[in-house]
């Protein structure tokens, strides 16, 4: 997919799970061709997770479309092997910055983005799309998740093994992060420390049977039941070397830079 100048989303490619949200599904949907997402405008930056697209716009607003058998559209819906939608869905309870809200227009001719069940208050400022989890940075530097949470990738300390989140969840064991990634049940993120201590550690959580979270060992973090997210690279080992971005690749590999 990709994000035109004129802040319009194009797909095109396998549409068997509704990913290209043009409205249609199957293999016949499927386009060789680049696709207008119909009544998708205003669009400041995209995600693509597998099989499921996110598209964050300039009201604040977030919208999701295709693959929704984890709960990865957000939208309270979804959960089971043929759950899907072929159109653009808003995702629930993410904040949205009133400054701005009322001055843009709707993202897909159903309104103007201004449903009080959005919430106020700071505002959406990154969206990530893993592989079926899903994450949103807010100008405050807090994390909230949604999406497939078998491995404790939500970052929310459960203290139940509910493993599906159809709505957005603050992610209550992370603490303040300035650049966060997704990937194969995993999160990774750069820190912001009020006191300074810890700003620029990069940290870890969720699956880690290949080592993904650099702990040292095989073992997963679910951040349930006191468990803790991994600190990757403390910034002091670095301190002329400032993090400031991570990258978590599906197939289970990390990178800082």
């Amino acid at each position: 997919m990709l994000l035109t100048a004129d802040n319009k989303v194009q797909t095109w490619g396998d549409n068997s799970k509704g990913q290209l949200g043009i409205g249609t599904v199957g293999p016949s949907a499927t386009k060789n061709t680049f696709q207008d997402v119909p009544g998708l405008d205003n669009v400041r930056e995209i995600a693509a997770g597998c099989d499921y697209t996110l598209a964050l716009k300039f009201d604040g607003t977030v919208w999701a479309w295709g693959d929704n058998s984890k709960g990865q559209l957000g939208d309270g819906t979804g959960g089971g092997s043929s759950a899907f939608s072929n159109k653009p869905v808003q995702v629930k309870g993410l904040p949205v910055n009133p400054s701005t809200q009322a001055s843009q227009p709707g993202g897909t001719g159903t309104g103007t983005g201004t449903d009080a069940t959005q919430g106020t208050g700071p505002s959406v400022r990154e969206i990530v799309a893993g592989y079926d989890h899903a994450y949103a940075l807010t100008s405050e530097d807090k994390v909230l998740s949604w999406g497939n949470n078998d491995n404790g990738q939500l970052g929310d300390a459960a203290t139940t093994d509910n493993s599906v989140r159809t709505t957005t969840q603050q992610a209550t064991g992370l603490p303040s992060v300035q650049s966060i990634s997704a990937g194969r049940g995993y999160g990774l993120a750069v820190r912001t420390d009020e006191d300074g201590d810890h700003s620029n550690d990069i940290i870890a959580w969720g699956q880690n049977n290949f080592g993904q979270l650099g702990s040292g060992d095989d073992l997963k973090h679910t951040l349930r039941d006191n468990d803790q997210y991994v600190t990757v690279f403390p910034q002091a080992d670095e301190p002329d070397n400032p993090f400031t971005r991570v990258t978590a690749g599906s197939g289970q590999t990390s990178y800082a830079y």
